[in-house]
């Protein structure tokens, strides 16, 4: 059996000003798309965007500590490529 989406019967705004609704056109125009299904797409982003914050807050937190890694790794790499260095010079 075939799953359908559920819709929302309707959604009306009220009282917006003619100036937005142009402008709303006119971006939806550029897109190739209807002025209904652009208004739907800001309105599904909005939806999400909480949970995409909180996802771009993790990834930051993980490349902060990767980064981290790094230059630890970077720091002990140069400390051991000296310690060889003088121990290399000292059987020369």
């Amino acid at each position: 059996m075939k799953e359908m989406k559920k819709f929302a019967e309707e959604l009306r705004l009220r009282n917006v000003d003619a100036a937005v609704l142009a402008k709303l056109e006119q971006i939806a125009e550029k897109k190739g798309l209807r002025r209904n299904d652009y208004i739907k797409r800001i309105i599904e982003n909005a939806a999400y965007s909480s949970e995409l914050l909180l996802l771009d807050e993790k990834y930051e937190a993980l490349v902060a500590m990767v980064l981290q890694i790094i230059e630890t790794n970077a720091s002990e790499i140069s400390r051991l490529t000296s310690l060889i260095e003088r121990m290399a010079d000292k059987d020369g």
